[in-house]
């Protein structure tokens, strides 16, 4: 596949996910795909990528990504985009915090075979964490108090 043709790939992905059709992900993701974060969070296969979205739709019920730029070169794609919603629902034992979070992502994906096969996600993830009014303002990466009382926290991308 051109690199044109990786990108509209991308798009397409990107649509999958806003129109929350996640049967229609297998049209366009290898189903060993991998799905990784800054965070550290890694899920191995569609279906753990799926899983992994239909929680956090539950979680943002009005979540939206939206593609700011991207750029491609042979089978990689990079993208810079908008991660948007409010948190109406709860995470990880936690009550919904109703705070609306945003987010810059830079995703690079890799494309094999004419499907996506890696996607890794890098965002601020003390910011969303700021954002979303569970940590303090006053927290600091590396500090006593991150992360919360020695917790580790999944967080999204």
């Amino acid at each position: 596949m051109t690199a044109q043709e990786n990108k509209e790939l991308i798009r397409r992905f990107f649509n999958i996910l806003n129109a929350r059709d996640l049967n229609r992900l297998g049209g366009v993701c290898r189903e060993d795909m991998t799905y990784r974060t800054s965070a550290g969070d890694s899920y191995q296969g569609l279906d753990s990528f799926r899983e992994l979205m239909n929680e956090s739709f539950q979680t943002f019920s009005d979540l939206e990504m939206s593609i700011e730029e991207m750029a491609g070169e042979g089978d990689k794609v990079t993208c810079l985009y908008r991660w948007s919603g409010v948190n109406d629902g709860g995470y990880q034992g936690m009550p919904p915090t109703n705070q609306r979070v945003e987010l810059l992502v830079n995703s690079f994906c890799a494309v094999e075979d004419g499907k996506i096969a890696d996607v890794f996600d890098f965002f601020d993830s003390l910011g969303f964490m700021r954002q979303l009014g569970v940590v303090s303002s006053d927290v600091q990466p590396g500090g006593e108090d991150w992360p919360r009382g020695g917790e580790k926290l999944r967080l999204y991308s």
